[in-house]
């Protein structure tokens, strides 16, 4: 069977995401028989390496599948191929979930499932300016090693852009990154040990998954309210599980779009210290705060060296940059040092020096401020038809800010995927809560993505989104 799945071909040019494609081939497999029930499936890392995609892409794909019911997984064990229903529910699932066929062009669709900005917003004048600066200024050397910690000015700049959000550090602290994913696993690597619990928020994101799993972390979820974690809950796991780290996004997290209050930043650093935990804060969207408050960071109120602050400046608005960097206490640099992790996925070197002259001239903060502008008129566009078209059928709370917005349907009987599915034909594109949930349910949630879609778009597609909500509620339909 392994020779069937490790012949599968992806177009990575084509419209349909790389986890649909790679779905849709497994999905063959088994409707002819040939991936069998009870079929163990590649280990995602080693699939994914195979097929030289992101591991994410396996995750989301495997995910995917096990909702419709094709696959399904045992935690520590992995994920497997399921007994095929009757044909009549067989029939049924199929025309739920499958839109290969279906009337659908990505490239016209309002596509709310985007969650970086469109290409034409990259500020290629200003990032041209300082690949040339690099190359008059070093010359041959622009090319040549910048050492583990990372380019030495570069780290300087980002000690001064930090220092500008209360966060104190000093170059020794700094360590550059390509991705979050890389940082997490040089933490993971150097601080965990197989069947070391973790802590996360639930939902949760599967990059993070994936990176906590590959090191065989056991994860344990703390529920997530509106204002953060539910702090009872983390002190029960904090106090059974003695974990060695909590992972948080601290502002708009992936994909509730919830952020930490003030209150629970405070208590989820006393808890911390409590209970001898370190606080791994991913800080991706703090610049996209769109009330007057300041945002703040819990590594900025951290006095006991208790968070490693993670930032990446490709998530969201420098789409393939991948440069990013962590803060990391004194105490577990000390770990990092003594591990190798290979320069082949560190951040370039040439990339390393044009983003130290991009950030140190101010061309940085310009372009957050113009695309914060930017989003936040689609966010308030997006709010106002939320609030005039979908309140009998949805719940909002808003966030305030960030790229998405994270909707529950009111009506149970009405089923996310089955909407999904729905908007494919009008040509509009969702997030289906049950991508981000552990147990692979049906969630009554849907994210909204802004960063790709203009505002009449977005108003266009909300429009639609409660009309097929309407048809679905009237009709009394989950499918």
């Amino acid at each position: 069977m392994d020779d069937a799945l490790f012949n599968i071909k992806l177009n990575k040019s084509a419209d349909m995401p790389l986890y649909q494609q790679l779905a849709e081939c497994i999905f063959e497999l088994w409707e002819s028989g040939e991936l069998e029930s009870g079929t163990k499936l590649p280990p995602i890392r080693k699939f994914a390496e195979h097929l030289r995609i992101n591991n994410v892409t396996v995750v989301n794909a495997y995910k995917h599948l096990e909702n419709r019911k094709v696959l399904y997984s045992h935690v520590g064990r992995g994920t497997f191929a399921a007994a095929k229903p009757s044909s009549m529910n067989y029939s049924q699932n199929r025309h739920r979930v499958d839109v290969r066929h279906a009337s659908f062009d990505l490239k016209s669709a309002i596509n709310f499932a985007a969650n970086t900005l469109n290409e034409d917003l990259f500020p290629t004048q200003a990032f041209k300016e300082a690949f040339n600066h690099a190359l008059d200024r070093d010359l041959g050397m622009a090319f040549s090693h910048t050492g583990a910690q990372g380019y030495l000015p570069l780290r300087e700049a980002i000690c001064n852009y930090i220092c500008k959000n209360g966060i104190k550090s000093n170059l020794n602290d700094i360590q550059i990154i390509s991705s979050t994913r890389q940082g997490i696993d040089i933490i993971s690597r150097a601080m965990l040990s197989t069947g070391d619990a973790v802590i996360v928020e639930k939902p949760a994101s599967h990059s993070v998954m994936s990176a906590l799993h590959s090191c065989g972390a056991l994860i344990t979820p703390v529920d997530m309210h509106d204002d953060g974690m539910d702090m009872d809950m983390l002190e029960e796991q904090l106090r059974l599980r003695r974990p060695k780290l909590i992972y948080i996004m601290s502002y708009f997290q992936i994909p509730t779009c919830y952020s930490y209050s003030p209150a629970k930043k405070k208590k989820l650093l006393s808890l911390a210290s409590k209970y001898d935990a370190y606080i791994i804060e991913e800080d991706n969207r703090s610049d996209f705060v769109y009330d007057e408050n300041e945002a703040i960071s819990v590594k900025s109120l951290d006095c006991e060296g208790r968070v490693i602050y993670i930032k990446s400046f490709s998530q969201t608005i420098l789409p393939g940059i991948r440069i990013g960097f962590m803060t990391v206490p004194d105490k577990i640099m000390s770990r990092i040092r003594s591990f190798e992790y290979g320069t082949d996925t560190d951040a370039a070197s040439f990339m390393q020096r044009a983003f130290e002259r991009f950030l140190s001239s101010g061309d940085y903060h310009k372009h957050v401020e113009d695309m914060r502008q930017l989003i936040k008129g689609r966010y308030e566009t997006a709010i106002r038809a939320i609030y005039g078209k979908l309140t009998p059928y949805v719940e909002c709370v808003p966030p305030a800010g960030g790229f998405n917005v994270w909707l529950k349907l009111k009506d149970e009987k009405i089923s996310v995927e089955a909407l999904a599915q729905r908007l494919v034909k009008e040509n509009i594109v969702i997030t289906p809560g049950a991508l981000y949930d552990m147990e692979s349910k049906d969630i009554p949630y849907f994210r909204l993505g802004l960063a790709g879609v203009d505002e009449s778009a977005i108003e266009l597609g909300i429009e639609k989104i409660g009309a097929c909500l309407e048809d679905m509620r009237c009709n009394g339909r989950r499918s």
